[in-house]
């Protein structure tokens, strides 16, 4: 094979690529082979030759070039004889014109020569040691301008002999005198290795990446003799390089190999982790590079300024999650005036809270984002990663003052610049940005052209785009100088920033594709996506944009799409999201609703009892009540996120990176949140793809939508909707998918609540509820005036169980994410989460004597969903782990148990629930006997639960049902206790006395008991009397007292007494049957 075909290493038979020289697996040095007929032809000629002239042959290969001076040194002698043998070399094809008078080999035929070289060492160190002073005394004596070329070749052969007397030291007897010290060998490459460093850095710091690249492939050139602290130097270099030109896998490849070395120099341990972590963060590997650092980190001997270069990684590491996630969350523009102005409106309230807390914050110098960016929730983790970038560029800057380091002082105030302006404190970056261009060492061009793209972007921010175009400009003429491709299209992006804020569409449009393409070129991720990220937002944030961003958004070949949250954290986001809206309803449930006071009603056997109490809803507490929850949670909501941003732990985010999703021409690539990839699906092998969006209306909620991809030759991939740009991704993968010839299955599992039979059923609970309420209120006329008593008290039941909005939230928040979870094996905390939820309903019910609310049917409605949600999260738990079938039949009928079992715990409160419903309207409509007649069955219901003080109604029932010893005893108790009023007391006495009355109808009574009665009457008589002037009772309850009053009088004997209170409660009331029998009573009483 010839040396430019693929070869194997010889250590671990790894394929290589021509040009390799140093394997990516085991590290082996690797030099170019070459073929065999090559090493004939080339044996041939030097044989033809004189001894003399083959040795001289042999000698121009060991310089990577030679002249008529190099000869003479090779020759060891100056002869005149230089220029002629120089003529014959350079006639032979294999030699080629590397410069004016300059020649070399070419490559195949110089490695080799070299390969003979080396096994003669004794006989090459001392060629090299004459080329080493001859070099060195050229540069001493050369103009400036030259010097560059004769030092890189000094540095090379000085790295060669350091190394070549290592080698010669390892070979020798250690009793010869002559031989040197292990440590003056070690301290010369320690010397030699110093030099080519600041040779090397100085290019690569000055980005002057051709001259870099000709030094180290200098010095790589003959890597197999070196000694080993040298190789691995130039190793570590190589990866430097390799990142510089974007050849990301191989500079990790390069770094990998080195950290696997126990024996690896601790300042080279420090840079090699410092440098690894550097290709991580721009390959999207954040979790990984931050370890990285903290390896760097670890390290005991590590100088201050690595140290403040591990530091400046991580905020690095920290400000590419954040960016590549999307940057501050965006909402989409209302494509309506009205909308738009709504939500305006809404913003400017719910921001009070955050904006007295941010304020305070800011006056006390603390560095936080304005409350318009806190406001979302999805900002607040991009919020705490930006501060904790920011706190490690602050450690790096400290420690870079310390050391007077002014050049990289200027890279942390760059990247302090970029946060304030996110932040919104854009004076803070402006001043700073200006003190950055005025520091010594900004000087340099392209230095300085790296923080005028910096200031541009706070120029923007400050809305001055014609001097942030002005100087973006100047640098980009820099960047061009110079090539360098990334900070050219950063540079780019910015322009098309300020374009396109000032107005100029198409320009921006035409800069934006110019940094597309240029960041495609050279192959940066983060410049891609840093203009795709711009592209969309563009799109997101204006109704009038160009046509174009949508094709190039479309068409761009590569496309990374990122989690706005790492994936541990959506169950805990979806909690929040799911129970904010029943707290509020719950806690209005509890604050609202208020008893109306009882007004009193007549049964058919004159026994009188209060009606039935109905919940009103004052419209004070409707608007309080929510409004309440409403300030706390906006109140808590705001020391939520300040919290997030202040405490939150970055470990987990260190070991759970967001999601990734690769777009590329050929394939969707999956990384994981390790950044490890877990999926590679090629288009064609795509075989169907579900989607589970759940929606209020169109749009899919982030935090509750998902879909997979199914495919032939890999497992399920999931995506989860808390991806930056879910939609776009999902079109492009059904896109490229079906251009690939893939046959796609379609599923979809969306929901949209307010689309959907479940948004029919919440609509008509909604406006059931109102109606409702407006008509218990007295808002509009009292609907259980007009229906039939049955329908109505199902009405009632219906609206005030909330079981129309119960049903379908928990259909929305348990029942479906449950199966989803089940179908598609994801997270096993949801079905857990979901039962303790359950049982914590459940406990509350039992704990409250089933009393969670005010409204009892509304209590029974949670306790039955809690129950629900109990079984059916233990059901789902039970198959997420894998039992067996029986024990999923026994699970299954548990549940079921416990459903039966609950409706039977509740069956007796529904039903006096449905009775006092259905009491009350019979009130409504003055049918008092039904009314009466309900309230009895109400207090004949027994239940476990929510018993309501029903004595009288007990006593009462126990009258009509001739129970005298049973009706004797209540009655008793209740006008013997001081916990009931005046009012209950005196119906009491009457009720007693008319079941006195009736008992001695029933059977004889003495003198004693009829006496008794009387007594009973009186007593009611007078507490009337106090109850009317204590409760100022309504006109009908007055009505009832008055009529009850004259009955006493009437049982008394006193008539004239009887006729005057009766008078009086004909006066008091307006409702026809009651006026009959009230009339009905005065004339009897006349006659």
């Amino acid at each position: 094979m010839t040396g430019s075909e693929t070869h194997q290493c010889p250590t671990c038979e790894t394929v290589l690529r021509p040009t390799t020289l140093f394997c990516p697996r085991c590290g082996t040095p690797i030099m170019p082979t070459v073929s065999n007929a090559l090493q004939l032809s080339i044996t041939q000629i030097l044989e033809s030759m004189k001894p003399g002239q083959a040795e001289v042959m042999r000698r121009c290969a060991i310089p990577r070039w030679f002249d008529e001076e190099i000869l003479a040194v090779l020759r060891e002698r100056e002869d005149g004889n230089n220029a002629k043998i120089l003529q014959q070399v350079i006639e032979y094809s294999f030699v080629r014109q590397v410069g004016d008078g300059r020649y070399a080999y070419i490559d195949d035929v110089r490695q080799y020569l070299l390969e003979d070289w080396r096994l003669r060492p004794d006989d090459l160190h001392p060629i090299q040691q004459r080329l080493y002073r001859y070099f060195e005394r050229r540069m001493g004596s050369t103009m400036a301008d030259n010097r560059a070329t004769w030092l890189r070749e000094i540095v090379t052969y000085d790295l060669l002999l350091a190394s070549t007397t290592s080698v010669k030291h390892q070979k020798q007897d250690d009793n010869n005198p002559w031989l040197l010290t292990q440590a003056v060998v070690a301290a010369r490459v320690e010397r030699a290795l110093l030099r080519f460093r600041n040779l090397f850095e100085g290019a690569f710091t000055a980005h002057r990446m051709a001259e870099a690249e000709a030094i180290l492939l200098a010095a790589e050139e003959q890597s197999n003799i070196l000694a080993p602290l040298v190789r691995d130097w130039l190793l570590y270099y190589r990866g430097k390089m390799n990142f510089a030109m974007v050849r990301l896998d191989e500079a990790i490849s390069c770094f990998e190999i080195l950290l696997k070395r126990d024996d690896l120099d601790s300042e080279l341990q420090v840079l090699v982790a410092i440098s690894l972590g550097d290709v991580q963060v721009e390959a999207g590997k954040w979790s990984a590079s931050i370890l990285s650092y903290q390896k760097a980190l670890a390290t005991p001997k590590i100088e201050p300024a690595q140290q403040a270069e591990a530091h400046l990684g991580i905020a690095d590491a920290y400000n590419e999650i954040a960016i590549s996630s999307g940057g501050w969350h965006q909402p989409q523009i209302q494509k309506y005036p009205i909308a738009r102005a709504f939500a305006k409106l809404f913003q400017s309230i719910a921001i009070i809270p955050m904006f007295i807390l941010v304020s305070i914050l800011r006056r006390l110098g603390a560095a936080v984002p304005k409350p318009v960016i806190l406001l979302r929730y999805q900002n607040w983790l991009l919020a705490r990663i930006f501060r904790a970038s920011r706190d490690q560029t602050m450690a790096a800057y400290t420690i870079f003052r310390q050391q007077n380091d002014q050049v990289n002082m200027i890279r942390c105030e760059m990247r302090l610049i970029d946060i304030d302006v996110l932040f919104g404190s854009v004076d803070e970056a402006i001043a700073l940005a200006q003190q950055s261009l005025a520091r010594p060492g900004c000087e340099e061009p392209y230095r300085k052209a790296r923080v005028q793209v910096t200031f541009a972007r706070a120029l923007i921010a400050k809305q001055d785009y014609a001097q942030a175009i002005e100087v973006v400009n100047q640098a980009l003429t820099v960047f061009r100088a110079v090539d360098d491709g990334r900070w050219e299209s950063r540079a780019l992006t910015t322009l098309g920033r300020a374009l396109q804020e000032s107005g100029q569409a198409e320009a921006a449009l035409a800069a934006y594709k110019e940094g597309l393409t240029r960041a495609r070129g050279i192959g940066s991720v983060l410049s891609r996506e840093r203009i795709l990220y711009e592209l969309r937002s563009w799109r997101r944030s204006e109704l009038s944009y160009p046509s174009e961003i949508g094709e190039i958004l479309r068409d761009e070949p590569t496309q990374r799409f990122v989690a706005r949250f790492p994936r541990f954290l959506l169950p805990y986001l979806q909690v929040g999201q799911t129970l904010l809206i029943p707290l509020i309803l719950v806690f209005a449930a509890i604050v609202a609703p208020t008893l109306q006071a009882q007004t009193i009603i007549q049964s058919s056997s004159n026994l009188v009892l209060p009606a039935p109490d109905v919940y009103v809803f004052p419209w004070y507490r409707l608007i309080i009540a929510p409004l309440t929850m409403l300030v706390l949670t906006g109140i808590g909501y705001s020391v939520l996120g300040l919290i997030v941003l202040w405490r939150m732990p970055m470990n987990q985010l260190r070991n759970n990176q967001p999601i990734v999703h690769i777009i590329t021409p050929n394939e969707l690539i999956h990384q994981d949140q390790y950044g490890q990839e877990s999926h590679r699906i090629k288009w064609k092998d795509v075989t169907e793809i579900i989607t589970a969006d759940r929606r209020v209306w169109k749009r899919p909620l982030m935090v509750f939508s998902r879909s997979f991809v199914r495919s032939t030759m890999q497992p399920l991939l999931r995506i989860d909707g808390i991806t930056g740009w879910y939609n776009t991704l999902l079109y492009l993968i059904d896109k490229r998918a079906s251009e690939a010839g893939a046959t796609i299955r379609y599923l979809s599992a969306d929901i949209s609540l307010l689309r959907s039979v479940w948004g029919s059923v919440i609509g008509v609970g909604t406006v059931l509820l109102i109606l409702l309420i407006t008509s218990v209120n007295g808002w509009i006329p009292n609907i259980a005036e007009f229906l039939p008593a049955t329908f109505y008290s199902v009405l009632q039941l219906l609206a005030f169980s909330g079981i129309l909005l119960i049903g379908p939230t928990i259909f929305w928040t348990v029942i479906r994410p449950l199966r989803l979870d089940n179908e598609f094996a994801l997270d096993e905390r949801l079905p857990a989460l979901a039962a303790t939820i359950g049982l914590i309903v459940m406990v509350l019910f039992i704990i409250t004597d089933g009393s969670i609310v005010r409204v009892p049917i509304f209590s029974v409605s949670l306790f039955i969903a809690g129950v629900y949600v109990f079984s059916e999260g233990i059901y789902q738990l039970g198959v997420r782990r894998g039992r067996d079938r029986r024990w999923r039949a026994g699970v299954t009928i548990v549940g079921f148990g416990l459903l039966l079992a609950a409706m039977l715990i509740v069956r007796e409160t529904v039903w006096r629930e449905f009775y006092h419903a259905r009491s009350y309207a019979y009130t409504v409509q003055g049918n008092e006997a039904a009314a009466a007649d309900d309230r009895l069955r109400e207090a004949a219901q027994t239940t476990a639960m929510f018993e309501r003080p029903m004595v009288l109604e007990e006593a009462v029932l126990a009258s009509q049902n001739s129970d005298w010893e049973e009706a004797s005893q209540q009655y008793t108790a209740i006008v013997n206790s001081r916990q009931y009023d005046a009012r209950l007391q005196a119906l009491a006495y009457h009720n007693w006395a008319l079941t006195e009355l009736a008992r001695c109808k029933a059977n004889p009574c003495s003198e004693a008991e009829w006496a008794r009665i009387a007594q009973f009457e009186s007593e009611s008589i007078t507490l009337i009397d106090i109850a009317i002037e204590q409760h100022q009772a309504n006109p009908e309850e007055r009505t009832v007292l008055l009529e009850a009053q004259g009955s006493a009088y009437i049982e008394v004997g006193q008539i004239p007494e009887a006729i005057q209170k009766l008078t009086q409660a004909l006066a008091s009331t307006r409702e026809p049957k009651v006026q009959q029998r009230i009339e009905g009573l005065l004339d009897s009483l006349q006659r």
